[in-house]
């Protein structure tokens, strides 16, 4: 190889790092939210027809973001569940009090988050959750449910399930993806 062609590579390689390493956002309607080293994007969506909740929002959400890893919520820790809530007060104040529908779903004894990723905080389901859901028998399929109301001036949140073939006529679904990591600086490192 000539010195031309080895510098217009090395060249190539420095501008497409830094392209790389610039700070990437999210789709247009989506919010950006880093929790550690991880970066998300959340948007809220109202559905207003009447279909089975079976994996309606799941299915919602992949037509709505080009992001192949778009999956309908699920609540992984404290700080998640904290901001889930805001955005989904924000969005409950603006209409009528409707619920939350959230990417679980309980069958055959077991929860399981459609973005798969598993199943260990379970803070928001409330006391008791264990010996309700223990009253379903095998086959019985639930989805979940993140619901607010305003009680004697405070806001309190809780969850309901219902069967997976139920119909709703209007509920939120809210849609996250998480942004790939820009490479590390030391990838593109050029040895001379």
């Amino acid at each position: 190889m000539t010195h031309t062609v080895v510098f217009i590579t090395c060249l190539t390689l420095v501008l497409s790092a830094t392209h790389c390493l610039e700070r990437q956002d999210c789709e247009r309607h989506y919010q950006l939210k880093q929790f550690g080293a991880y970066t998300y994007c959340y948007r809220m969506h109202v559905i207003d027809k009447s279909d089975t909740i079976k994996i309606i929002d799941e299915s919602h959400c992949r037509k709505t973001s080009r992001f192949s890893t778009i999956s309908s919520i699920s609540l992984r820790n404290k700080e998640e569940y904290e901001f889930v809530k805001m955005l989904y007060r924000s969005f409950h104040q603006l209409v009528r009090p409707i619920p939350l529908l959230i990417g679980l779903t309980y069958k055959n004894g077991r929860f399981h988050w459609f973005d798969r990723s598993p199943f260990n905080y379970t803070d928001f389901l409330g006391i008791g959750y264990k010996s309700h859901f223990s009253l379903y028998k095998k086959g019985d399929c639930r989805r979940i449910f993140l619901h607010s109301r305003i009680i004697h001036g405070d806001r309190k949140y809780y969850t309901f399930d219902v069967d997976c073939n139920a119909q709703f006529q209007q509920y939120f679904v809210l849609c996250r993806y998480q942004l790939p990591p820009p490479p590390s600086k030391d990838f593109y490192r050029i040895i001379s």
